[in-house]
């Protein structure tokens, strides 16, 4: 188990708490994602390659 969370498994029917990711996406970390009050960050430009394009949780989606 990863951080001592049990294990997790997809069946028919059960409640499902999945992240969807995109593996090959590259995008840019600019002002435009920084959710704090304080507009600096040490990775501002950064390319990275991944990205998280919602969450299935609580019954509930998400898209980012």
């Amino acid at each position: 188990a990863v951080l001592g969370l049990p294990e997790s498994h997809l069946e028919e029917g059960a409640e499902a708490n999945i992240t969807l990711v995109d593996l090959d996406q590259e995008w840019t970390f600019d002002e435009g994602h920084i959710r704090s009050k304080s507009r600096n960050a040490a990775f501002l430009g950064e390319v990275f390659t991944g990205k998280v394009l919602g969450v299935m949780a609580n019954k509930k989606v998400h898209f980012v």
